[in-house]
C-alpha cells in the first residue's frame, strides 16, 4: 500500500500549526504499530512511547515485515515502554490500564484489526472521547457491526464493534476513529455515537 501524504501533513507540522512543540508532548500511545500509525514517531525524540507488548512483538523483526509490519523504519534507537493492560476491565472492554493520575485516560483492548490493537478513551466532562484507532474505518461500519480492512480475525474484530456499540449505549461517546474524515467534525460538535436498536 503507498500512502501520498504531504510533508505538510505529517504529524510535526499538524501540531506545530497547533502551537504544540515536540517537546509539549511526553506520552505518545499508539494503537498499533502500522505504518500510518507509527511513521512520525521521529517527531518526539523527546517523548514516551507506548505501545502493547504483543503488538511490539508482533512487528519485530524479519516475522513482523512478513506479517506487513515495517520495523525498518522505526527511530533508530526505537525502544517503547510496554503498555500492559492490566488494571482488568473497564465498561465493556476486558482489559484496560489508567494512564494519568486523574484516571481519565484509559487504554483498552481493542483487538480485531491486529491482534492487540488497543484504543484510548478520554473522558471528557459528559461525555468519553473514544480514540479508536482502526478498530473500524468509520462510524457507519462500527454501528452497523461490518468489519473493515485488514484483520487477524473477523471474530474477534466483531466482537470488538459490539464491544464499542454495548459501552456507547451506556456512556455518551464520542467515537473517534482514525481513517473516518467525520472524526474532526464530530470531535468539533460533540456529536455522540446515535442510540441504535
Amino acid at each position: 500500500m503507498r500512502f501520498q501524504i504531504e510533508p505538510e501533513e505529517e504529524i510535526g507540522p499538524q501540531l506545530r500549526s497547533l502551537g504544540i512543540g515536540s517537546g509539549d508532548v511526553r506520552r505518545v500511545v499508539l494503537t498499533h504499530l502500522h505504518m500510518d500509525h507509527d511513521a512520525g514517531l521521529a517527531c518526539f525524540p523527546d517523548s514516551e512511547i507506548l505501545v502493547a507488548p504483543g503488538e511490539l512483538q508482533q512487528a519485530s523483526g524479519f516475522a513482523g515485515k512478513l506479517r506487513g509490519y515495517l520495523p525498518q523504519y522505526w527511530p533508530k534507537g526505537f525502544n517503547p515502554t510496554r503498555l500492559v493492560l492490566d488494571g482488568g476491565p473497564f465498561g465493556s472492554f476486558g482489559a484496560s490500564k489508567r494512564l494519568t493520575k486523574m484516571g481519565d485516560v484509559i487504554a483498552v483492548a481493542t483487538p480485531g484489526h491486529t491482534p492487540n490493537h488497543i484504543s484510548v478513551l478520554v473522558e471528557d466532562g459528559d461525555a468519553t472521547l473514544f480514540l479508536a484507532g482502526d478498530t473500524s474505518y468509520n462510524e457507519g461500519l462500527m454501528l452497523a457491526g461490518k468489519v473493515d480492512g485488514v484483520g487477524s480475525d473477523t471474530q474477534v474484530s466483531a466482537a470488538t464493534l459490539a464491544a464499542i456499540k454495548r459501552f456507547a449505549a451506556k456512556q455518551p461517546t464520542i467515537y473517534l476513529p482514525t481513517h473516518d474524515p467525520e472524526s474532526a467534525a464530530r470531535l468539533a460538535a460533540r456529536r455522540l455515537v446515535p442510540a441504535t436498536t
